[in-house]
């Protein structure tokens, strides 16, 4: 018969060498306790977070409200929220007027102190009330905290990113996603890395299945996520992994075990390319909006074409027996040539299009057994 484990008492190598030496009081940070039915370790007590929020999109304006909301909530936990913005960007003819992010409306309205800055460069953090700003969190930021900005506080900083790191590092890892075909992505609260950005340490990770994966939009997939990033932050400081000794996470890692990167959005990534399926170039539009072809016509002359509205339907019979025959029995099909070129060399391909039947649609053929109507 096994004997039922007794609780015990452990004193760490630091307070057994403090009782050896007769010292009459032993820090609680180095004593643990173990029982049978539970355990419980104590830890320093963390002071009251001074925060820098550092944000600019939607998704770091709910974090901001939850983190506001949070300190209402306790305020002994959260003592000042300062918040970091980056300048706007000019816009319009003439470049005269100035697009503001999102975020400085909300910290308006919430009344907090707001900082603008492009670069940390000749820059400290702020004090508030004679004190040091002792925790960094940033939420689609896109300006990378310097290591001597981090270690200027006393927490570091914090980071929320959408998706289940280490997979989609990156500035876009909700269109990513989306064009990718995933069925799953996430939340991860990681460490600011004084090396990189989304290379910190995962402290605590959400994930998120991914509802209708083959018709969901970018920014239906961010507003689903946008209130569980803002829950996980709160959880995170309500655990106090801020602090040193927090240990890592094992990742969540995709089924096939294959990590992609999810890159800055370019001009290009939003071209359809004749290469694709039907469905590959719905995901283009959903995850990056407005997509656009290269068109050659007769005249020679080239143009980019807009395209939106994109849906994919089965390949029309017509289609198929035009493409097996070379022949347009019906006379319903139209040339169009796609031009793609990438800087070195150019490919045309002719592509018969034909209307829908509502008379007002169009379809194209792509790759595959599917076609792309364009609405």
């Amino acid at each position: 018969m096994v004997s039922p484990r007794r609780p015990f008492f452990r004193v760490s190598t630091q307070a057994l060498g403090c009782l050896f030496r007769g010292c009459t009081h032993v820090p609680r940070s180095t004593l643990y306790f173990n029982s049978a039915h539970r355990r419980l370790y104590s830890s320093p007590a963390a002071k009251p977070l001074r925060i820098l929020f550092c944000g600019s999109d939607d998704v770091s304006a709910a974090s901001l409200q939850a983190l506001y909301d949070e300190q209402k909530r306790d305020p002994s936990s959260i003592a000042s929220i300062d918040v970091l913005c980056r300048p706007g960007k000019p816009y319009g003819r003439g470049l005269k007027k100035i697009r503001e992010v999102p975020l400085i409306a909300t910290a308006q309205s919430l009344g907090l102190k707001t900082h603008m800055r492009d670069t940390f460069t000749g820059w400290d953090l702020p004090q508030v009330d004679g004190e040091s700003i002792n925790l960094i969190i940033a939420v689609s930021f896109g300006l990378f905290v310097p290591p001597r900005v981090l270690n200027s506080t006393e927490y570091d900083g914090l980071n929320l990113h959408l998706s289940l790191l280490p997979d989609l590092r990156g500035p876009s890892p909700v269109h990513y996603a989306i064009l990718n075909g995933y069925k799953q992505t996430g939340i991860t609260l990681q460490t600011l890395s004084p090396i990189g950005f989304d290379h910190g340490k995962i402290l605590l990770q959400a994930p998120v299945s991914i509802p209708d994966p083959e018709k969901i939009t970018r920014g239906a997939l961010q507003d689903i996520l946008i209130p569980i990033s803002a829950d996980l932050l709160i959880r995170g400081l309500r655990e106090k992994v801020y602090l040193p000794q927090t240990t890592p996470v094992e990742p969540i890692l995709p089924e096939n075990k294959i990590l992609a990167l999810a890159p800055k959005i370019k001009p290009e990534n939003r071209r359809l390319l004749s290469k694709m399926t039907a469905e590959e170039m719905a995901r283009v539009e959903r995850a990056f909006g407005r997509v656009w072809v290269g068109i050659k016509f007769s005249d020679g002359g080239r143009k980019r074409v807009i395209l939106e509205g994109l849906e994919t339907v089965p390949m029309p019979a017509e289609m198929s027996d035009f493409y097996a025959t070379h022949e347009d029995k019906m006379g319903i099909f139209k040339s169009l040539t796609i031009v793609e070129d990438d800087g070195e060399t150019r490919k045309e391909t002719m592509v018969a299009m034909m209307k829908a039947p509502d008379g007002h649609s169009i379809i194209i053929p792509a790759k595959g057994d599917r076609a792309l109507l364009i609405l």
